[in-house]
């Protein structure tokens, strides 16, 4: 697995009060080590992932199950797909993006599990 930056939407803030961007230190500390971790893993290895109760911690999702809100911030940065990747990197730390065959695009980091909440508010 590799990754990239190149398409990562870091403008701007959420609706929900939280930055697109990520700090210096929430990259240094929670999003590069684990991208450092996964590169050396295939994408077989890293599908085989799972969470106690047997969930896949790192999965496609269909794109229209996401909040509405990144469905139209996708179509304003023109990145429109059927299918987005989702990486767990904590309990609600997120990493979305799109998977182009070996490459990983970041797209957004997600720190309160609100692109696609599973929690009522």
């Amino acid at each position: 697995m590799s990754w990239c930056l190149d398409y990562a939407d870091r403008e701007c803030s959420w609706s929900w009060g939280c930055q697109r961007d990520w700090t210096e230190a929430e990259w240094a500390e929670n999003i590069k080590p684990k991208l450092d971790e996964w590169s050396k893993l295939t994408w077989k290895e890293i599908d085989e992932f799972s969470s106690d109760t047997g969930h896949k911690m790192h999965h496609n999702m269909d794109c229209d199950v996401i909040c509405e809100e990144a469905q139209l911030r996708l179509l304003e940065i023109e990145l429109d797909g059927d299918v987005i990747f989702r990486f767990r990197l904590g309990n609600k730390l997120r990493l979305w993006g799109f998977r182009k065959l070996q490459e990983f695009q970041i797209v957004w980091y997600d720190r309160q599990h609100k692109i696609y909440p599973t929690d009522p508010d």
